[in-house]
């Protein structure tokens, strides 16, 4: 299978024309674990990668150790070398694909395995780190340029290097990627680069992948939420936790390139194994049907006892039981989880599959995604020189982190609340096109005058006004640092003065409103900081839909132009950010965002009427694939709908597909707690 190269063409892999969906798992041996290139013992490699292929995997990850193959600046160790022969011949012996990663450097847990002869130097800035990282790769490059094993370089684990994260800035990000991506390709034309990045869209990190998209040829996405309290206050086990995977996807493709699930997992020193097969299906289900073109397991096997006295599963209890086998080899049931994908991927046709369009988009501000841009600021030299944005300085030293995680969780309410009204919604940046969506949301902080990143530009506003006025619907929510300048024009109200709720805060409908009902209601917990805060609205020609505990203005329609706008005077996303369990239960909210769906005139393809099941589309002109996941711990049957008229409906499932009795516009679906599976469906076809 791995003796031609694999390219990815589109969205997926594909070797000779058929596409080839990536699914494997991270390698670190279970006795040797990071000391493995000092213990080097191939016949344990040999066996793993067997059990791998029996468990119908095609590709492992691997560390490169930069130490190992670089003991002194621009000297190679051969030894090195012939072990990674050795590993790609194993990797050929058992039809994998093999994703090396150079400079390892820092690698599970708080392990750190520092260069002896850095000497305090920068690694993605000082100008002779550079040269030799480049140097480096070029090696690698030169050597492996044909080797067909390989599906892609990884430039590094997790960056930027934890042993200087906190001094690396975007444009060192920026640096370094191009230059390493252009020393490669001096020697391989072949293969595809990408950095295994973690986090760093969430985070707003510097190798975010806004940052890096141009030079890469994919991008990474490592969700581990329940180490993300700040943003995943659930168990793991929740719609939100097991949505990680899918939002972490949605908003790096934002950036306009394929996405890996390139490392994910969970660690049963802190989980029954039970428990994360189920999360793992759950995620992968999601991700797969976000679009993802790859699933990679963090990681193939436990760690055997006799390591837990070393550095780093010492000081981190947790990593030692992170495999889909134990230290034994004995198949946990995530690992059975995963043979079950392959089972069913191996009956899907990726070849023809094209993501289908945005319904919706959740705009990510301009600053947030490529930090301060001059070129945008609207001063012209010799005046431009002389401005120097304080705020960067204040959000270095103060607020920079809380004041990203109040944006990226509001986005994440809003993502899911989009996903519960089966809407296809994605991340457009704000200077992208998105006119051509027919639902704009910008959750709080959006509408705000906080942080510059936390927000659009104040010139956005007229641009959505158009917009509007052509025919698109805006939702924004606002809180107690909302600005908008001559909203009334847009939204036919404007800002009178903040509400401080006490505790909680009760938007009740006052008439129906696009299958919303007179009387329902929405109730939140809510502090008292300016984010938590609401507005009191001074409405003029909009419609008031619902009122707050205080018979105060909540939700306001306005119609403008063609189009039309929906705003909420409290920070609804945000109220259900902070709470945890929030989406847990019967909480109601999506069926707000449902009415806004209602309110733009949007029909899905396929849809049902269960908030719980997420509806992935995965389209192929006159057929296709759809992945539904139930996100609920309670057993669901729901019937999928559709406008189209059915000829053939399948389910495919691990053993074999089976065909499904259906109606000419949909079938019943019956699935577990926490569970995906995946339909092929085929629509009659006019003669």
């Amino acid at each position: 299978m791995n003796s031609k190269q694999a390219k990815l063409e589109g969205n997926y892999f594909s070797v000779d024309g058929k596409a080839l969906f990536v699914l494997g798992t991270h390698y670190v041996p279970a006795r040797e674990a990071l000391q493995w290139p000092y213990e080097w013992n191939p016949e344990v490699w040999d066996s793993d990668f067997c059990l791998m292929r029996e468990m119908e995997l095609n590709f492992v990850r691997f560390d490169l150790f930069w130490a190992w193959f670089e003991p002194r600046p621009g000297q190679y160790n051969e030894e090195a070398f012939t072990q990674f022969d050795e590993i790609i011949r194993l990797a050929k012996k058992y039809h994998l694909y093999v994703n090396p990663t150079f400079f390892i450097g820092g690698e599970v847990g708080d392990a750190y395995w520092d260069v002896p002869w850095r000497a305090g130097r920068h690694p993605h800035a000082d100008p002779e780190m550079l040269r030799l990282q480049v140097e480096h790769v070029k090696e690698f490059a030169r050597r492996y340029k044909d080797e067909a094993t390989i599906l892609a370089w990884d430039l590094t684990d997790e960056p930027p290097y934890w042993i200087v994260a906190q001094e690396t800035s975007d444009a060192m990000a920026a640096n370094w990627t191009n230059a390493l991506v252009a020393a490669i390709r001096q020697f391989d034309s072949q293969h595809t680069i990408l950095v295994g990045t973690s986090s760093q869209e969430i985070g707003r990190r510097p190798f975010r992948a806004d940052i890096i998209a141009e030079a890469v040829d994919f991008l990474s996405v490592h969700p581990y939420p329940f180490y993300q309290p700040e943003y995943y206050p659930d168990p793991l086990l929740s719609m939100r936790v097991t949505y990680a995977a899918a939002f972490e996807t949605m908003l790096a493709r934002g950036a306009g390139k394929p996405v890996m699930v390139q490392e994910f997992g969970a660690s049963s020193a802190q989980f029954t194994p039970q428990r994360i097969a189920r999360y793992y299906n759950t995620m992968m289900y999601s991700a797969l049907g976000s679009g993802a073109h790859g699933l990679v397991a963090w990681c193939f096997t436990d760690a055997e006892e006799a390591i837990w006295s070393r550095v780093p599963y010492l000081r981190c209890p947790h990593e030692t039981q992170f495999g889909v086998t134990d230290a034994r080899k004995q198949t946990r049931p995530a690992g059975e989880e995963l043979r079950k994908l392959s089972r069913v991927l191996s009956q899907m046709e990726f070849d023809s599959i094209t993501l289908p369009p945005l319904q919706a988009g959740i705009i990510v501000p301009h600053e947030f995604a490529y930090g301060p841009d001059y070129s945008r600021y609207g001063i012209s030299e010799p005046h431009l020189s002389l401005y120097v944005s304080a705020e960067e300085a204040w959000a270095e030293k103060r607020e920079r982190r809380s004041g990203v995680v109040l944006p990226v969780s509001s986005w994440l309410s809003a993502f899911i609340l989009a996903k519960e009204a089966h809407l296809e919604v994605g991340f457009p940046r704000e200077y992208d096109s998105w006119e051509k969506l027919p639902l704009i949301l910008l959750p709080s902080p959006l509408t705000s005058t906080s942080l510059s990143f936390n927000h659009v530009h104040t010139t956005f506003w007229r641009r959505a006004q158009r917009y509007v006025e052509a025919g698109g619907t805006l939702y924004g929510s606002l809180s107690g640092d909302a600005a908008i300048p001559e909203m009334e024009d847009l939204f036919g109200a404007s800002l009178e003065d903040r509400i401080i709720p006490q505790g909680w805060a009760e938007i009740e409908m006052i008439e129906d409103f696009h299958g919303l009902k007179k009387g329902e209601r929405f109730r939140y917990q809510a502090g008292r900081s300016p984010a938590d805060m609401g507005y009191l609205l001074r409405v003029s020609a909009g419609q008031i839909v619902a009122i707050d505990q205080e018979s105060n203005p909540a939700i306001v329609a306005h119609s403008l132009g063609q189009g039309r706008t929906l705003l909420s005077a409290y920070p609804l996303e945000h109220y259900l950010a902070q709470t945890p369990g929030a989406f847990e239960g019967e909480e109601p909210t999506w069926r707000l965002y449902q009415a806004l769906r209602n309110y733009a005139g949007l029909r899905s393809l396929f849809d049902c009427d269960n908030p719980k099941v997420e509806l992935g589309l995965l389209p192929c002109s006159n057929e296709g694939y759809l992945v539904v996941v139930n996100h609920g711990a309670e057993p669901i049957r729901t019937r999928i709908t559709t406008a189209l008229s059915l000829e053939e409906v399948r389910e495919l499932a691990p053993s074999q597909a089976r065909r499904l009795v259906h109606d000419e516009h949909g079938w019943e679906v019956d699935l577990d707690g926490f569970c995906g599976t995946i339909f092929h469906w085929r629509a009659m076809t006019s003669e």
